[in-house]
């Protein structure tokens, strides 16, 4: 439904642009095909089954056009997860999963400790992380609170889990290259 929906628009948009003479479908040996407007300047990328691609205003100018795409791509990355590999706690058995995602001038950050056992429940308190750029520098600590064990179809515990937000930027979040995990001495 919704396919045919944007090919009846899509339809009644090349027919309007064509009546009107505002637009002329132009046909490139590429596949880049394109309808233009000449009079304002601005071109509609289309594909094959004739779906816009892509918008461009050539009365903008080329400083202006590469704000937009830099804005563009800054937002189209913000907006995908980031999942740094499990890692090994150093002098322990237990391994970590961190997983971000920048969303409103915020991190949003999961962090997944496993295997599961009661000294891990009694120690989560001195768990922290950080994130750093690739020169090393520390972007931000975080010390999370609110452990939440995580169970198995048998009710088991197999892991702990907590989940937060920080205050960020969208630079600093794209400048995180890697976290590190921190620990303070364990209780046994």
């Amino acid at each position: 439904m919704k396919k045919l929906a944007l090919v009846v628009f899509l339809a009644l948009f090349i027919l309007a642009c064509q009546k009107q003479g505002q637009y002329q479908y132009v046909e490139t040996k590429d596949g880049r095909d394109f309808f233009l407007n000449s009079g304002e300047g601005k071109v509609v990328y289309v594909d094959k089954s004739n779906r816009i691609i892509d918008y461009v205003d050539l009365s903008l100018s080329l400083d202006e056009v590469a704000r937009i795409k830099k804005e563009k791509a800054l937002n189209d990355s913000s907006q995908k997860y980031r999942s740094f590999n499990e890692s090994q706690i150093a002098g322990t058995d237990y391994s970590a999963e961190i997983r971000t995602r920048f969303y409103s001038d915020r991190l949003l950050y999961k962090v997944t400790v496993s295997p599961y056992r009661e000294d891990l429940n009694r120690n989560s308190s001195n768990i922290s992380f950080q994130f750093t750029d690739v020169a090393g520098f520390t972007l931000e600590s975080v010390e999370p609170k609110g452990w939440t064990r995580i169970v198995d179809d048998n009710g088991t515990p197999v892991a702990l889990e907590t989940n937060g937000r920080i205050p960020m930027t969208l630079e600093n979040y794209l400048e995180i290259a890697s976290r590190g995990l921190l620990w303070r001495e364990w209780k046994k």
